[in-house]
């Protein structure tokens, strides 16, 4: 019964389930349930998407050394970061971006066009998001 109400859902008969009278609160009970289970797994989806995407700041600190000469992401490589799966290895950070412009213990700076920047951001050896920033 169960299925056949799933069913009925993704069809779009759930207007219907719920004013028929041979079924009546039971499916509409379960019709409350089915949805508030698909609105909170939407709500779960949405966060997995932004994983990746920081609020961390994404400048480096005021006197921070230049770390390399470059530095640099260009417009592939900016894509490229933008659809990275989340986590990834530190290896596989500098083999993909290069060396970074500026680095701190946890995060890792590189210049993007127009003077802003993008930083990837490290619990130990693991890179675990990114952020993007405003020029300095």
């Amino acid at each position: 019964m169960r299925s056949q109400i799933i069913l009925a859902i993704s069809l779009g008969l759930a207007p219907w389930l719920t004013a028929s009278s041979c079924i009546g609160k039971v499916v509409s009970a379960t019709v409350n349930t089915v949805a508030d289970e698909v609105t909170s797994s939407s709500s779960a989806m949405a966060e997995d998407m932004e994983v990746g995407l920081s609020s961390k700041p994404a400048m480096p600190p005021a006197g921070l050394q230049p770390y390399a000469l470059d530095g640099a992401l260009s417009d592939a490589d900016i894509n490229a970061l933008l659809h990275l799966s989340w986590p990834q290895k530190y290896e596989s950070i500098i083999d993909r971006f290069g060396m970074p412009a500026y680095r701190t213990t946890d995060q890792d700076f590189y210049q993007l066009p127009y003077g802003r920047w993008a930083a990837i951001n490290y619990t130990g050896r693991q890179a675990v998001s990114y952020s993007l920033g405003d020029s300095q």
